[in-house]
């Protein structure tokens, strides 16, 4: 009867011990299939945001770029407005303000203007350069006042050649024009660069 007893336990137990089994069996399955989809989901969602996570800063740094343009066209309107460019809103506004200007100052230096005409643009490094050229007639020291007034203006204007031969020689010897001279003259000023 022991032995019977001993038996119908180990049958038991074997037999709890199955259903253990296939209760785990069950159980794993049912995890398969329902907590792996889950796992894979938030796997895919961790995915997402590291990629989100990465736009954030490439978008962080286009506009810290941006930013960067802003401060850039913030300087160029100071530097417009710290007179370092010729006014106007084009190059002909801009020639037809250098060309009054440096007429002007020809009349107050008592120069006898002859000619203007506008010289093309030029760029160098940064900037772009548009100036006129000068035909006049003046003794050495209103060269030297009109070159003076010219080199102290605001915006910065520059002299980009010059040419003087004395006046005597292509009128012939008279009185009235010893000491005169036959200037030509270029005179340029900055503007910025057009956007391209």
């Amino acid at each position: 009867m022991r032995l019977n007893l001993a038996g119908s336990r180990l049958a038991r137990l074997l037999s709890r011990a199955a259903a253990l089994a296939l209760l785990l069996a069950v159980l794993a399955g049912a995890a398969q299939l329902l907590v792996a989809p889950v796992w894979a989901h938030i796997e895919g969602l961790r995915g997402r945001i590291e990629q989100e996570r990465l736009m954030l800063g490439r978008l962080a740094a286009l506009s810290s770029g941006q930013a960067e343009l802003s401060n850039l066209d913030t300087s160029l309107k100071a530097a417009r407005s710290a007179r370092y460019f010729l006014d106007g809103d084009s190059d002909a506004i801009r020639l037809a303000n250098l060309q009054s200007l440096l007429t002007a100052l020809a009349a107050k230096a008592g120069v006898q203007l002859r000619s203007t005409r506008n010289v093309p643009a030029r760029e160098r490094n940064d900037l772009r350069l548009i100036g006129i050229q000068l035909q006049l007639g003046a003794t050495l020291p209103q060269l030297q006042a009109l070159l003076v007034d010219i080199e102290a203006q605001v915006p910065d204007l520059y002299v980009e050649a010059l040419h003087v031969t004395p006046a005597a020689s292509a009128l012939g010897p008279r009185a009235e024009n010893a000491g005169a001279l036959e200037v030509r003259l270029e005179v340029a000023g900055a503007t910025p660069k057009p956007k391209a």
